[in-house]
């Protein structure tokens, strides 16, 4: 589209939207990008418990919306800086493709605010009144981004790293039996499960992150050299390298491909700047993830006969 055809499209949607958020106004920033601004109110019902709230927010609409997701951040202060964002300051709304495919049910501000911002912020105002998150917390960064796929797949760890593996080496062999061990094929058990999720992610992207997890792992679960090497058999058949100078720029044709078209993960805008959650290198920091693994169960997980790599 272009920039004229975006700003009709995001000018007729702020009209649907402005029906339910009427103090949100369509500006131009600093930059000239389009964006959303002001206070978003709403009233959220988790159980027994209505909650009530307001935040100050600042949506950004890509140039190339509605083919890029929009990105928010929260201008008011009331968001944490500990609290799930992006290194630049963008709230973390869900994993990646998560949020891919859910603004491609439907590419509305109105659909973006209500399906993917206000469960965000309505989660973070419960989690200030009730000192918990209503339907339970991931990690931050690859950890959590782990989590997700586990909750996706309704699978164990290891299953889940197979089967993200299958997104990342883009290899869908129909005579596949699925690596959730039931000795089905993959067709007839997970693999329209995994489906679901082609085309929101490139794969450059399930590469990406996948490497980031088992390199994770490793580093927290701080494994020895037999557990290390069995999570390594997890790590995607080919990892498209970071920018970079010297020999270092020699990349594979799928990797430099993925590069050309900005399609690693995390690359939301136009910009490609947005990076995923990171988890700090500082040991407190480390122990603190590692309290919150379940070591006994993912060891048990990881070691068991029944699970021999990918």
């Amino acid at each position: 589209m272009t920039e004229d055809e975006v700003v009709a499209l995001v000018t007729e949607q702020m009209v649907e939207l402005q029906a339910q958020q009427s103090d949100l106004q369509l500006v131009r920033d600093a930059n000239a990008q389009l964006a959303v601004e002001g206070p978003l109110r709403f009233s959220v019902t988790y159980g027994d418990r209505t909650i009530e709230d307001e935040y100050d927010v600042a949506i950004l609409i890509p140039r190339r919306y509605p083919d890029r997701v929009p990105t928010v951040r929260e201008t008011g202060g009331k968001v944490s800086n500990t609290h799930h964002r992006f290194v630049n300051g963008a709230l973390c709304l869900e994993a990646p493709v998560e949020v891919r495919r859910v603004f491609a049910g439907e590419r509305t501000l109105l659909a973006y605010v209500n399906r993917l911002v206000v469960p965000y912020l309505s989660a973070y105002s419960y989690k200030c009144l009730h000192d918990r998150m209503p339907h339970g917390e991931r990690k931050h960064g690859p950890l959590g981004i782990l989590d997700y796929y586990t909750e996706f797949f309704r699978t164990d760890m290891p299953t889940s790293l197979r089967l993200l593996k299958l997104l990342a080496d883009y290899d869908f062999p129909r005579d596949c039996t699925c690596p959730c061990g039931r000795g089905a094929s993959l067709y007839q058990c997970h693999g329209s499960t995994v489906l679901r999720l082609c085309g929101h992610l490139s794969q450059a992207g399930f590469a990406v992150e996948l490497q980031d997890i088992v390199e994770t792992l490793i580093r927290v679960l701080q494994p020895n050299k037999s557990m290390s090497r069995f999570l390594k058999t997890f790590l995607p058949s080919w990892v498209p390298c970071a920018p970079n100078t010297g020999d270092e720029q020699k990349k594979s044709g799928k990797g430099q491909e993925a590069m050309n078209a900005g399609e690693l993960h995390g690359c939301f805008s136009d910009a490609g700047d947005l990076e995923t959650c990171s988890l700090s290198d500082e040991p407190a920091a480390v122990m603190a993830v590692r309290e919150h693994l379940d070591y006994a169960g993912i060891h048990k997980l990881i070691t068991d006969g029944t699970f021999n790599g990918p």
